[in-house]
């Protein structure tokens, strides 16, 4: 996600916090690593996300784990640009990635993993066409917190349909 691909936003817990993962420090190293595993990948596919007014890069966005004979992926998000938050970029971005990886890449379905305590992303995903699949109770701890982990996913048929009857 963008906190590997951004030392400073890698170093904000306030921007860590919902990835799942526990913070620590981000090096210059730790990002060139990653941008070298990231073009080698064969099962990943990698999108920075841009302000358009400015042209500012404010996060990342992914799919990762794809399965071509069963047209599946992860899709991951995420808004670094603490700015950014609020003004749906997000929502915007998880359609845009949703519409390439239906119509373009030929996928049937798109999944995700999300935090339940994120609610900005949860509400986020929905207004792009993500439903709810399911939970894992408790499955991530972050301090001394345990939070459950919401699956979502947005079938091709679904999402391609609702995209031709909206206004």
């Amino acid at each position: 996600m963008l906190y590997e691909l951004d030392p400073i936003c890698g170093n904000d817990i306030e921007v860590t916090r919902t990835h799942g993962k526990p913070p620590g420090p981000v090096t210059a190293e730790m990002v060139a690593a990653r941008l070298e595993r990231i073009l080698h990948a064969e099962a990943e596919l990698w999108f920075l996300i841009y302000k358009r007014s400015t042209l500012r890069p404010i996060g990342a966005a992914n799919f990762s784990q794809m399965v071509r004979v069963y047209q599946t992926a992860e899709f991951n998000l995420s808004i670094g640009a603490k700015d950014c938050w609020g003004w749906g970029y997000g929502t915007e971005t998880a359609r845009l990635k949703l519409r390439y990886a239906f119509a373009t890449l030929g996928s049937n379905m798109i999944w995700l993993r999300v935090m339940s305590s994120n609610e900005r992303a949860i509400r986020a995903y929905l207004h792009a066409g993500f439903r709810a699949a399911g939970r894992l109770r408790a499955a991530l701890r972050v301090g001394q917190d345990a939070h459950d982990v919401v699956y979502m996913d947005c079938l091709a048929r679904e999402f391609l349909t609702a995209e031709t009857t909206a206004p």
